[in-house]
């Protein structure tokens, strides 16, 4: 009785896990980037026309739904953040399935969980992974059954993950679509108009949910402005980077002539995610994008094989997954537990103290903790990412509203080169003073 329904309670047993885990409140702005345009949305301003964004609108909808049904609170976006990663987790390990039903399919998805507990989970990259999980297991199926169900269902989360991080999900329509057509011109495994099952929904969907916004914004803010700008503000070593390329190389290696096509498109998915995490290759975007390495990690130390290279590989990937939890670990040491709703002193001293606030130059979460607009359409501000008329405009309505409050932490973006020779913090530097809080000054006109 219990084997029948011990995946079913382990299931739920990690998601209570999971809830534990996450159940603390950090003042995170990467998590606010998401929390503010939810909440902009949710009084009233319309994404991309009233408000500056640089994604699609997937996660900013996820979180605005949710709170329009359950309430605009932290609480409820930290709930559907967490179930996302605990669908990604049951994704991980149908994956697994796929290969073996042995015992160790269930280690890379409670490796791949536990990662998730150091990352800021209401953001888009967290919310988008679900669908590359998903997506990976129809293209599985696919290539496994080659049913049209399964194409179609490739399409669809594909459009998904579109239009909830449009650089991987062209990165991944893009490599699928071409890994399709050699596998149905060269190899002659899948007939072609397999492939336009998996294409037409992607593409079709994307579209028509895109199609909602004027064309040259969704062009330049979607497009333009990522592909030119972003990398200008996210130049970080590499080193991490080659160690998991290291790590893929000898999987490769490995599997280089297996005919287990599932392998061979696996390993393909891993070389499309490991390309797509070039744009910031820290801890977070890349322990996002390893599961096909843990995947083929434990089917590899699992099967048969030379017990020299098991025990030199299984050596590497100890150290190598062993460091990429210690994040995890001290997460879950320093962010206490069960603290969810335990008052941030900085939020409680905007909401004792001001009445309007702006809040940057990256402080997007301070405006939904304190319930408060933003008196301008950016969320965030970037020497060498934003352009001078984003500065410009932005300290145009600042100097309309006259917020009470300007709450301000230079030192976290001073890594991006900050330069605080700009319009807007020239006014701020004429007409606020800073005070014995930290992090607000005052208007003193």
């Amino acid at each position: 009785m219990f084997k029948k329904y011990q995946t079913f309670l382990y299931a739920l047993i990690f998601l209570v896990f999971l809830l534990y885990a996450h159940s603390n409140h950090p003042l995170n702005s990467d998590e606010g980037i998401i929390l503010d345009g939810a909440w902009n949305m949710l009084n009233g301003r319309k994404l991309y026309i009233d408000f500056f964004e640089i994604i699609t609108p997937g996660s900013f909808f996820a979180i605005f739904l949710s709170w329009k049904i359950f309430g605009a609170s932290y609480l409820v976006a930290k709930f559907i953040s967490v179930f996302f990663v605990w669908l990604s987790v049951i994704g991980v390990y149908k994956i697994c399935v796929l290969f073996s039903h042995k015992k160790w399919t269930y280690l890379a998805p409670f490796i791949f969980g536990s990662l998730s507990i150091s990352w800021p989970i209401i953001n888009h990259n967290s919310h988008s992974i679900l669908f590359v999980i998903w997506a990976v297991y129809f293209l599985l199926r696919a290539l496994e059954i080659k049913k049209r169900k399964y194409f179609v269902l490739l399409g669809v989360f594909t459009a998904f993950l579109i239009l909830f991080l449009q650089s991987k999900g062209v990165i991944f329509l893009v490599g699928v679509f071409l890994y399709l057509i050699f596998l149905w011109f060269y190899k002659k495994i899948i007939p072609g108009k397999q492939i336009v099952y998996y294409i037409l929904p992607a593409i079709a969907i994307s579209i028509a949910v895109l199609s909602f916004w004027p064309l040259d914004i969704i062009y330049s803010d979607l497009v333009i402005v990522p592909t030119t700008r972003y990398i200008r503000i996210n130049t970080v070593s590499l080193w991490m980077f080659f160690i998991f390329v290291l790590w893929f190389v000898f999987l490769w290696f490995v599997y280089r002539r297996n005919q287990d096509i599932k392998i061979k498109a696996l390993l393909l998915i891993q070389a499309l995610l490991l390309f797509s995490s070039l744009s910031r290759p820290d801890h977070y975007h890349l322990s996002l994008n390893i599961f096909p390495i843990l995947v083929l990690t434990g089917y590899f130390l699992a099967g048969d094989g030379r017990k020299e290279l098991k025990i030199f590989y299984a050596t590497y990937s100890v150290v190598l997954i062993v460091l990429l939890l210690m994040p995890s670990v001290m997460t879950f040491i320093i962010r206490s537990p069960l603290s969810i709703n335990k008052p941030i002193s900085l939020v409680e001293k905007i909401k004792d103290n001001c009445e309007e606030i702006y809040a940057g130059p990256f402080l997007p979460g301070i405006y939904f903790e304190t319930r408060k607009l933003n008196p301008g359409p950016y969320y965030s501000l970037f020497t060498d990412f934003n352009y001078p008329w984003h500065f410009a405009e932005q300290a145009e309505a600042v100097k309309k509203i006259r917020p009470d409050c300007a709450v301000l932490d230079y030192g976290m973006v001073s890594k991006f080169g900050y330069d605080k020779n700009n319009p807007l913090d020239n006014f701020i530097a004429e007409h606020y003073e800073e005070s014995s809080m930290d992090r607000i000054w005052f208007y003193k006109d």
